[in-house]
């Protein structure tokens, strides 16, 4: 899976950002305070996002196509994935585990 994003070299650094737009329906439970979801394109147009010659209208064009929520599965993972107190670098921490507060969502 491929997501587009912007890269660009700041002195010896490289930095990069992965670009959003409005949630699907999927998206908006998973992210539901700010109804975003990241960009996701389709295995055919990943060679398109990385063309040199994009101009503003084929940006649009490739930001506006829909990946369909049905080719995803959403579930929801460890809390430890984020914290900085634990070792995350394990296979089992993106297992699926179940959260009593959240069985409403998947």
């Amino acid at each position: 899976m491929a997501l587009a994003g912007l890269y660009t070299h700041i002195g010896e650094y490289v930095t990069f950002t992965i670009l959003t737009k409005k949630a699907s329906p999927m998206f908006a439970e998973i992210h539901n305070k700010r109804k975003r979801q990241p960009i996701i394109l389709k295995q055919e147009n990943e060679q398109d996002w990385l063309q040199d010659d994009l101009n503003e209208s084929d940006v649009t064009e490739l930001i506006n196509l829909q990946f369909n929520d049905y080719e995803l599965e959403a579930y929801t993972v460890s809390k430890d994935l984020f914290s900085p107190r634990v070792n995350s670098d394990i296979d089992i921490i993106t297992s699926k585990v179940e959260y009593a507060e959240l069985n409403t969502l998947f």
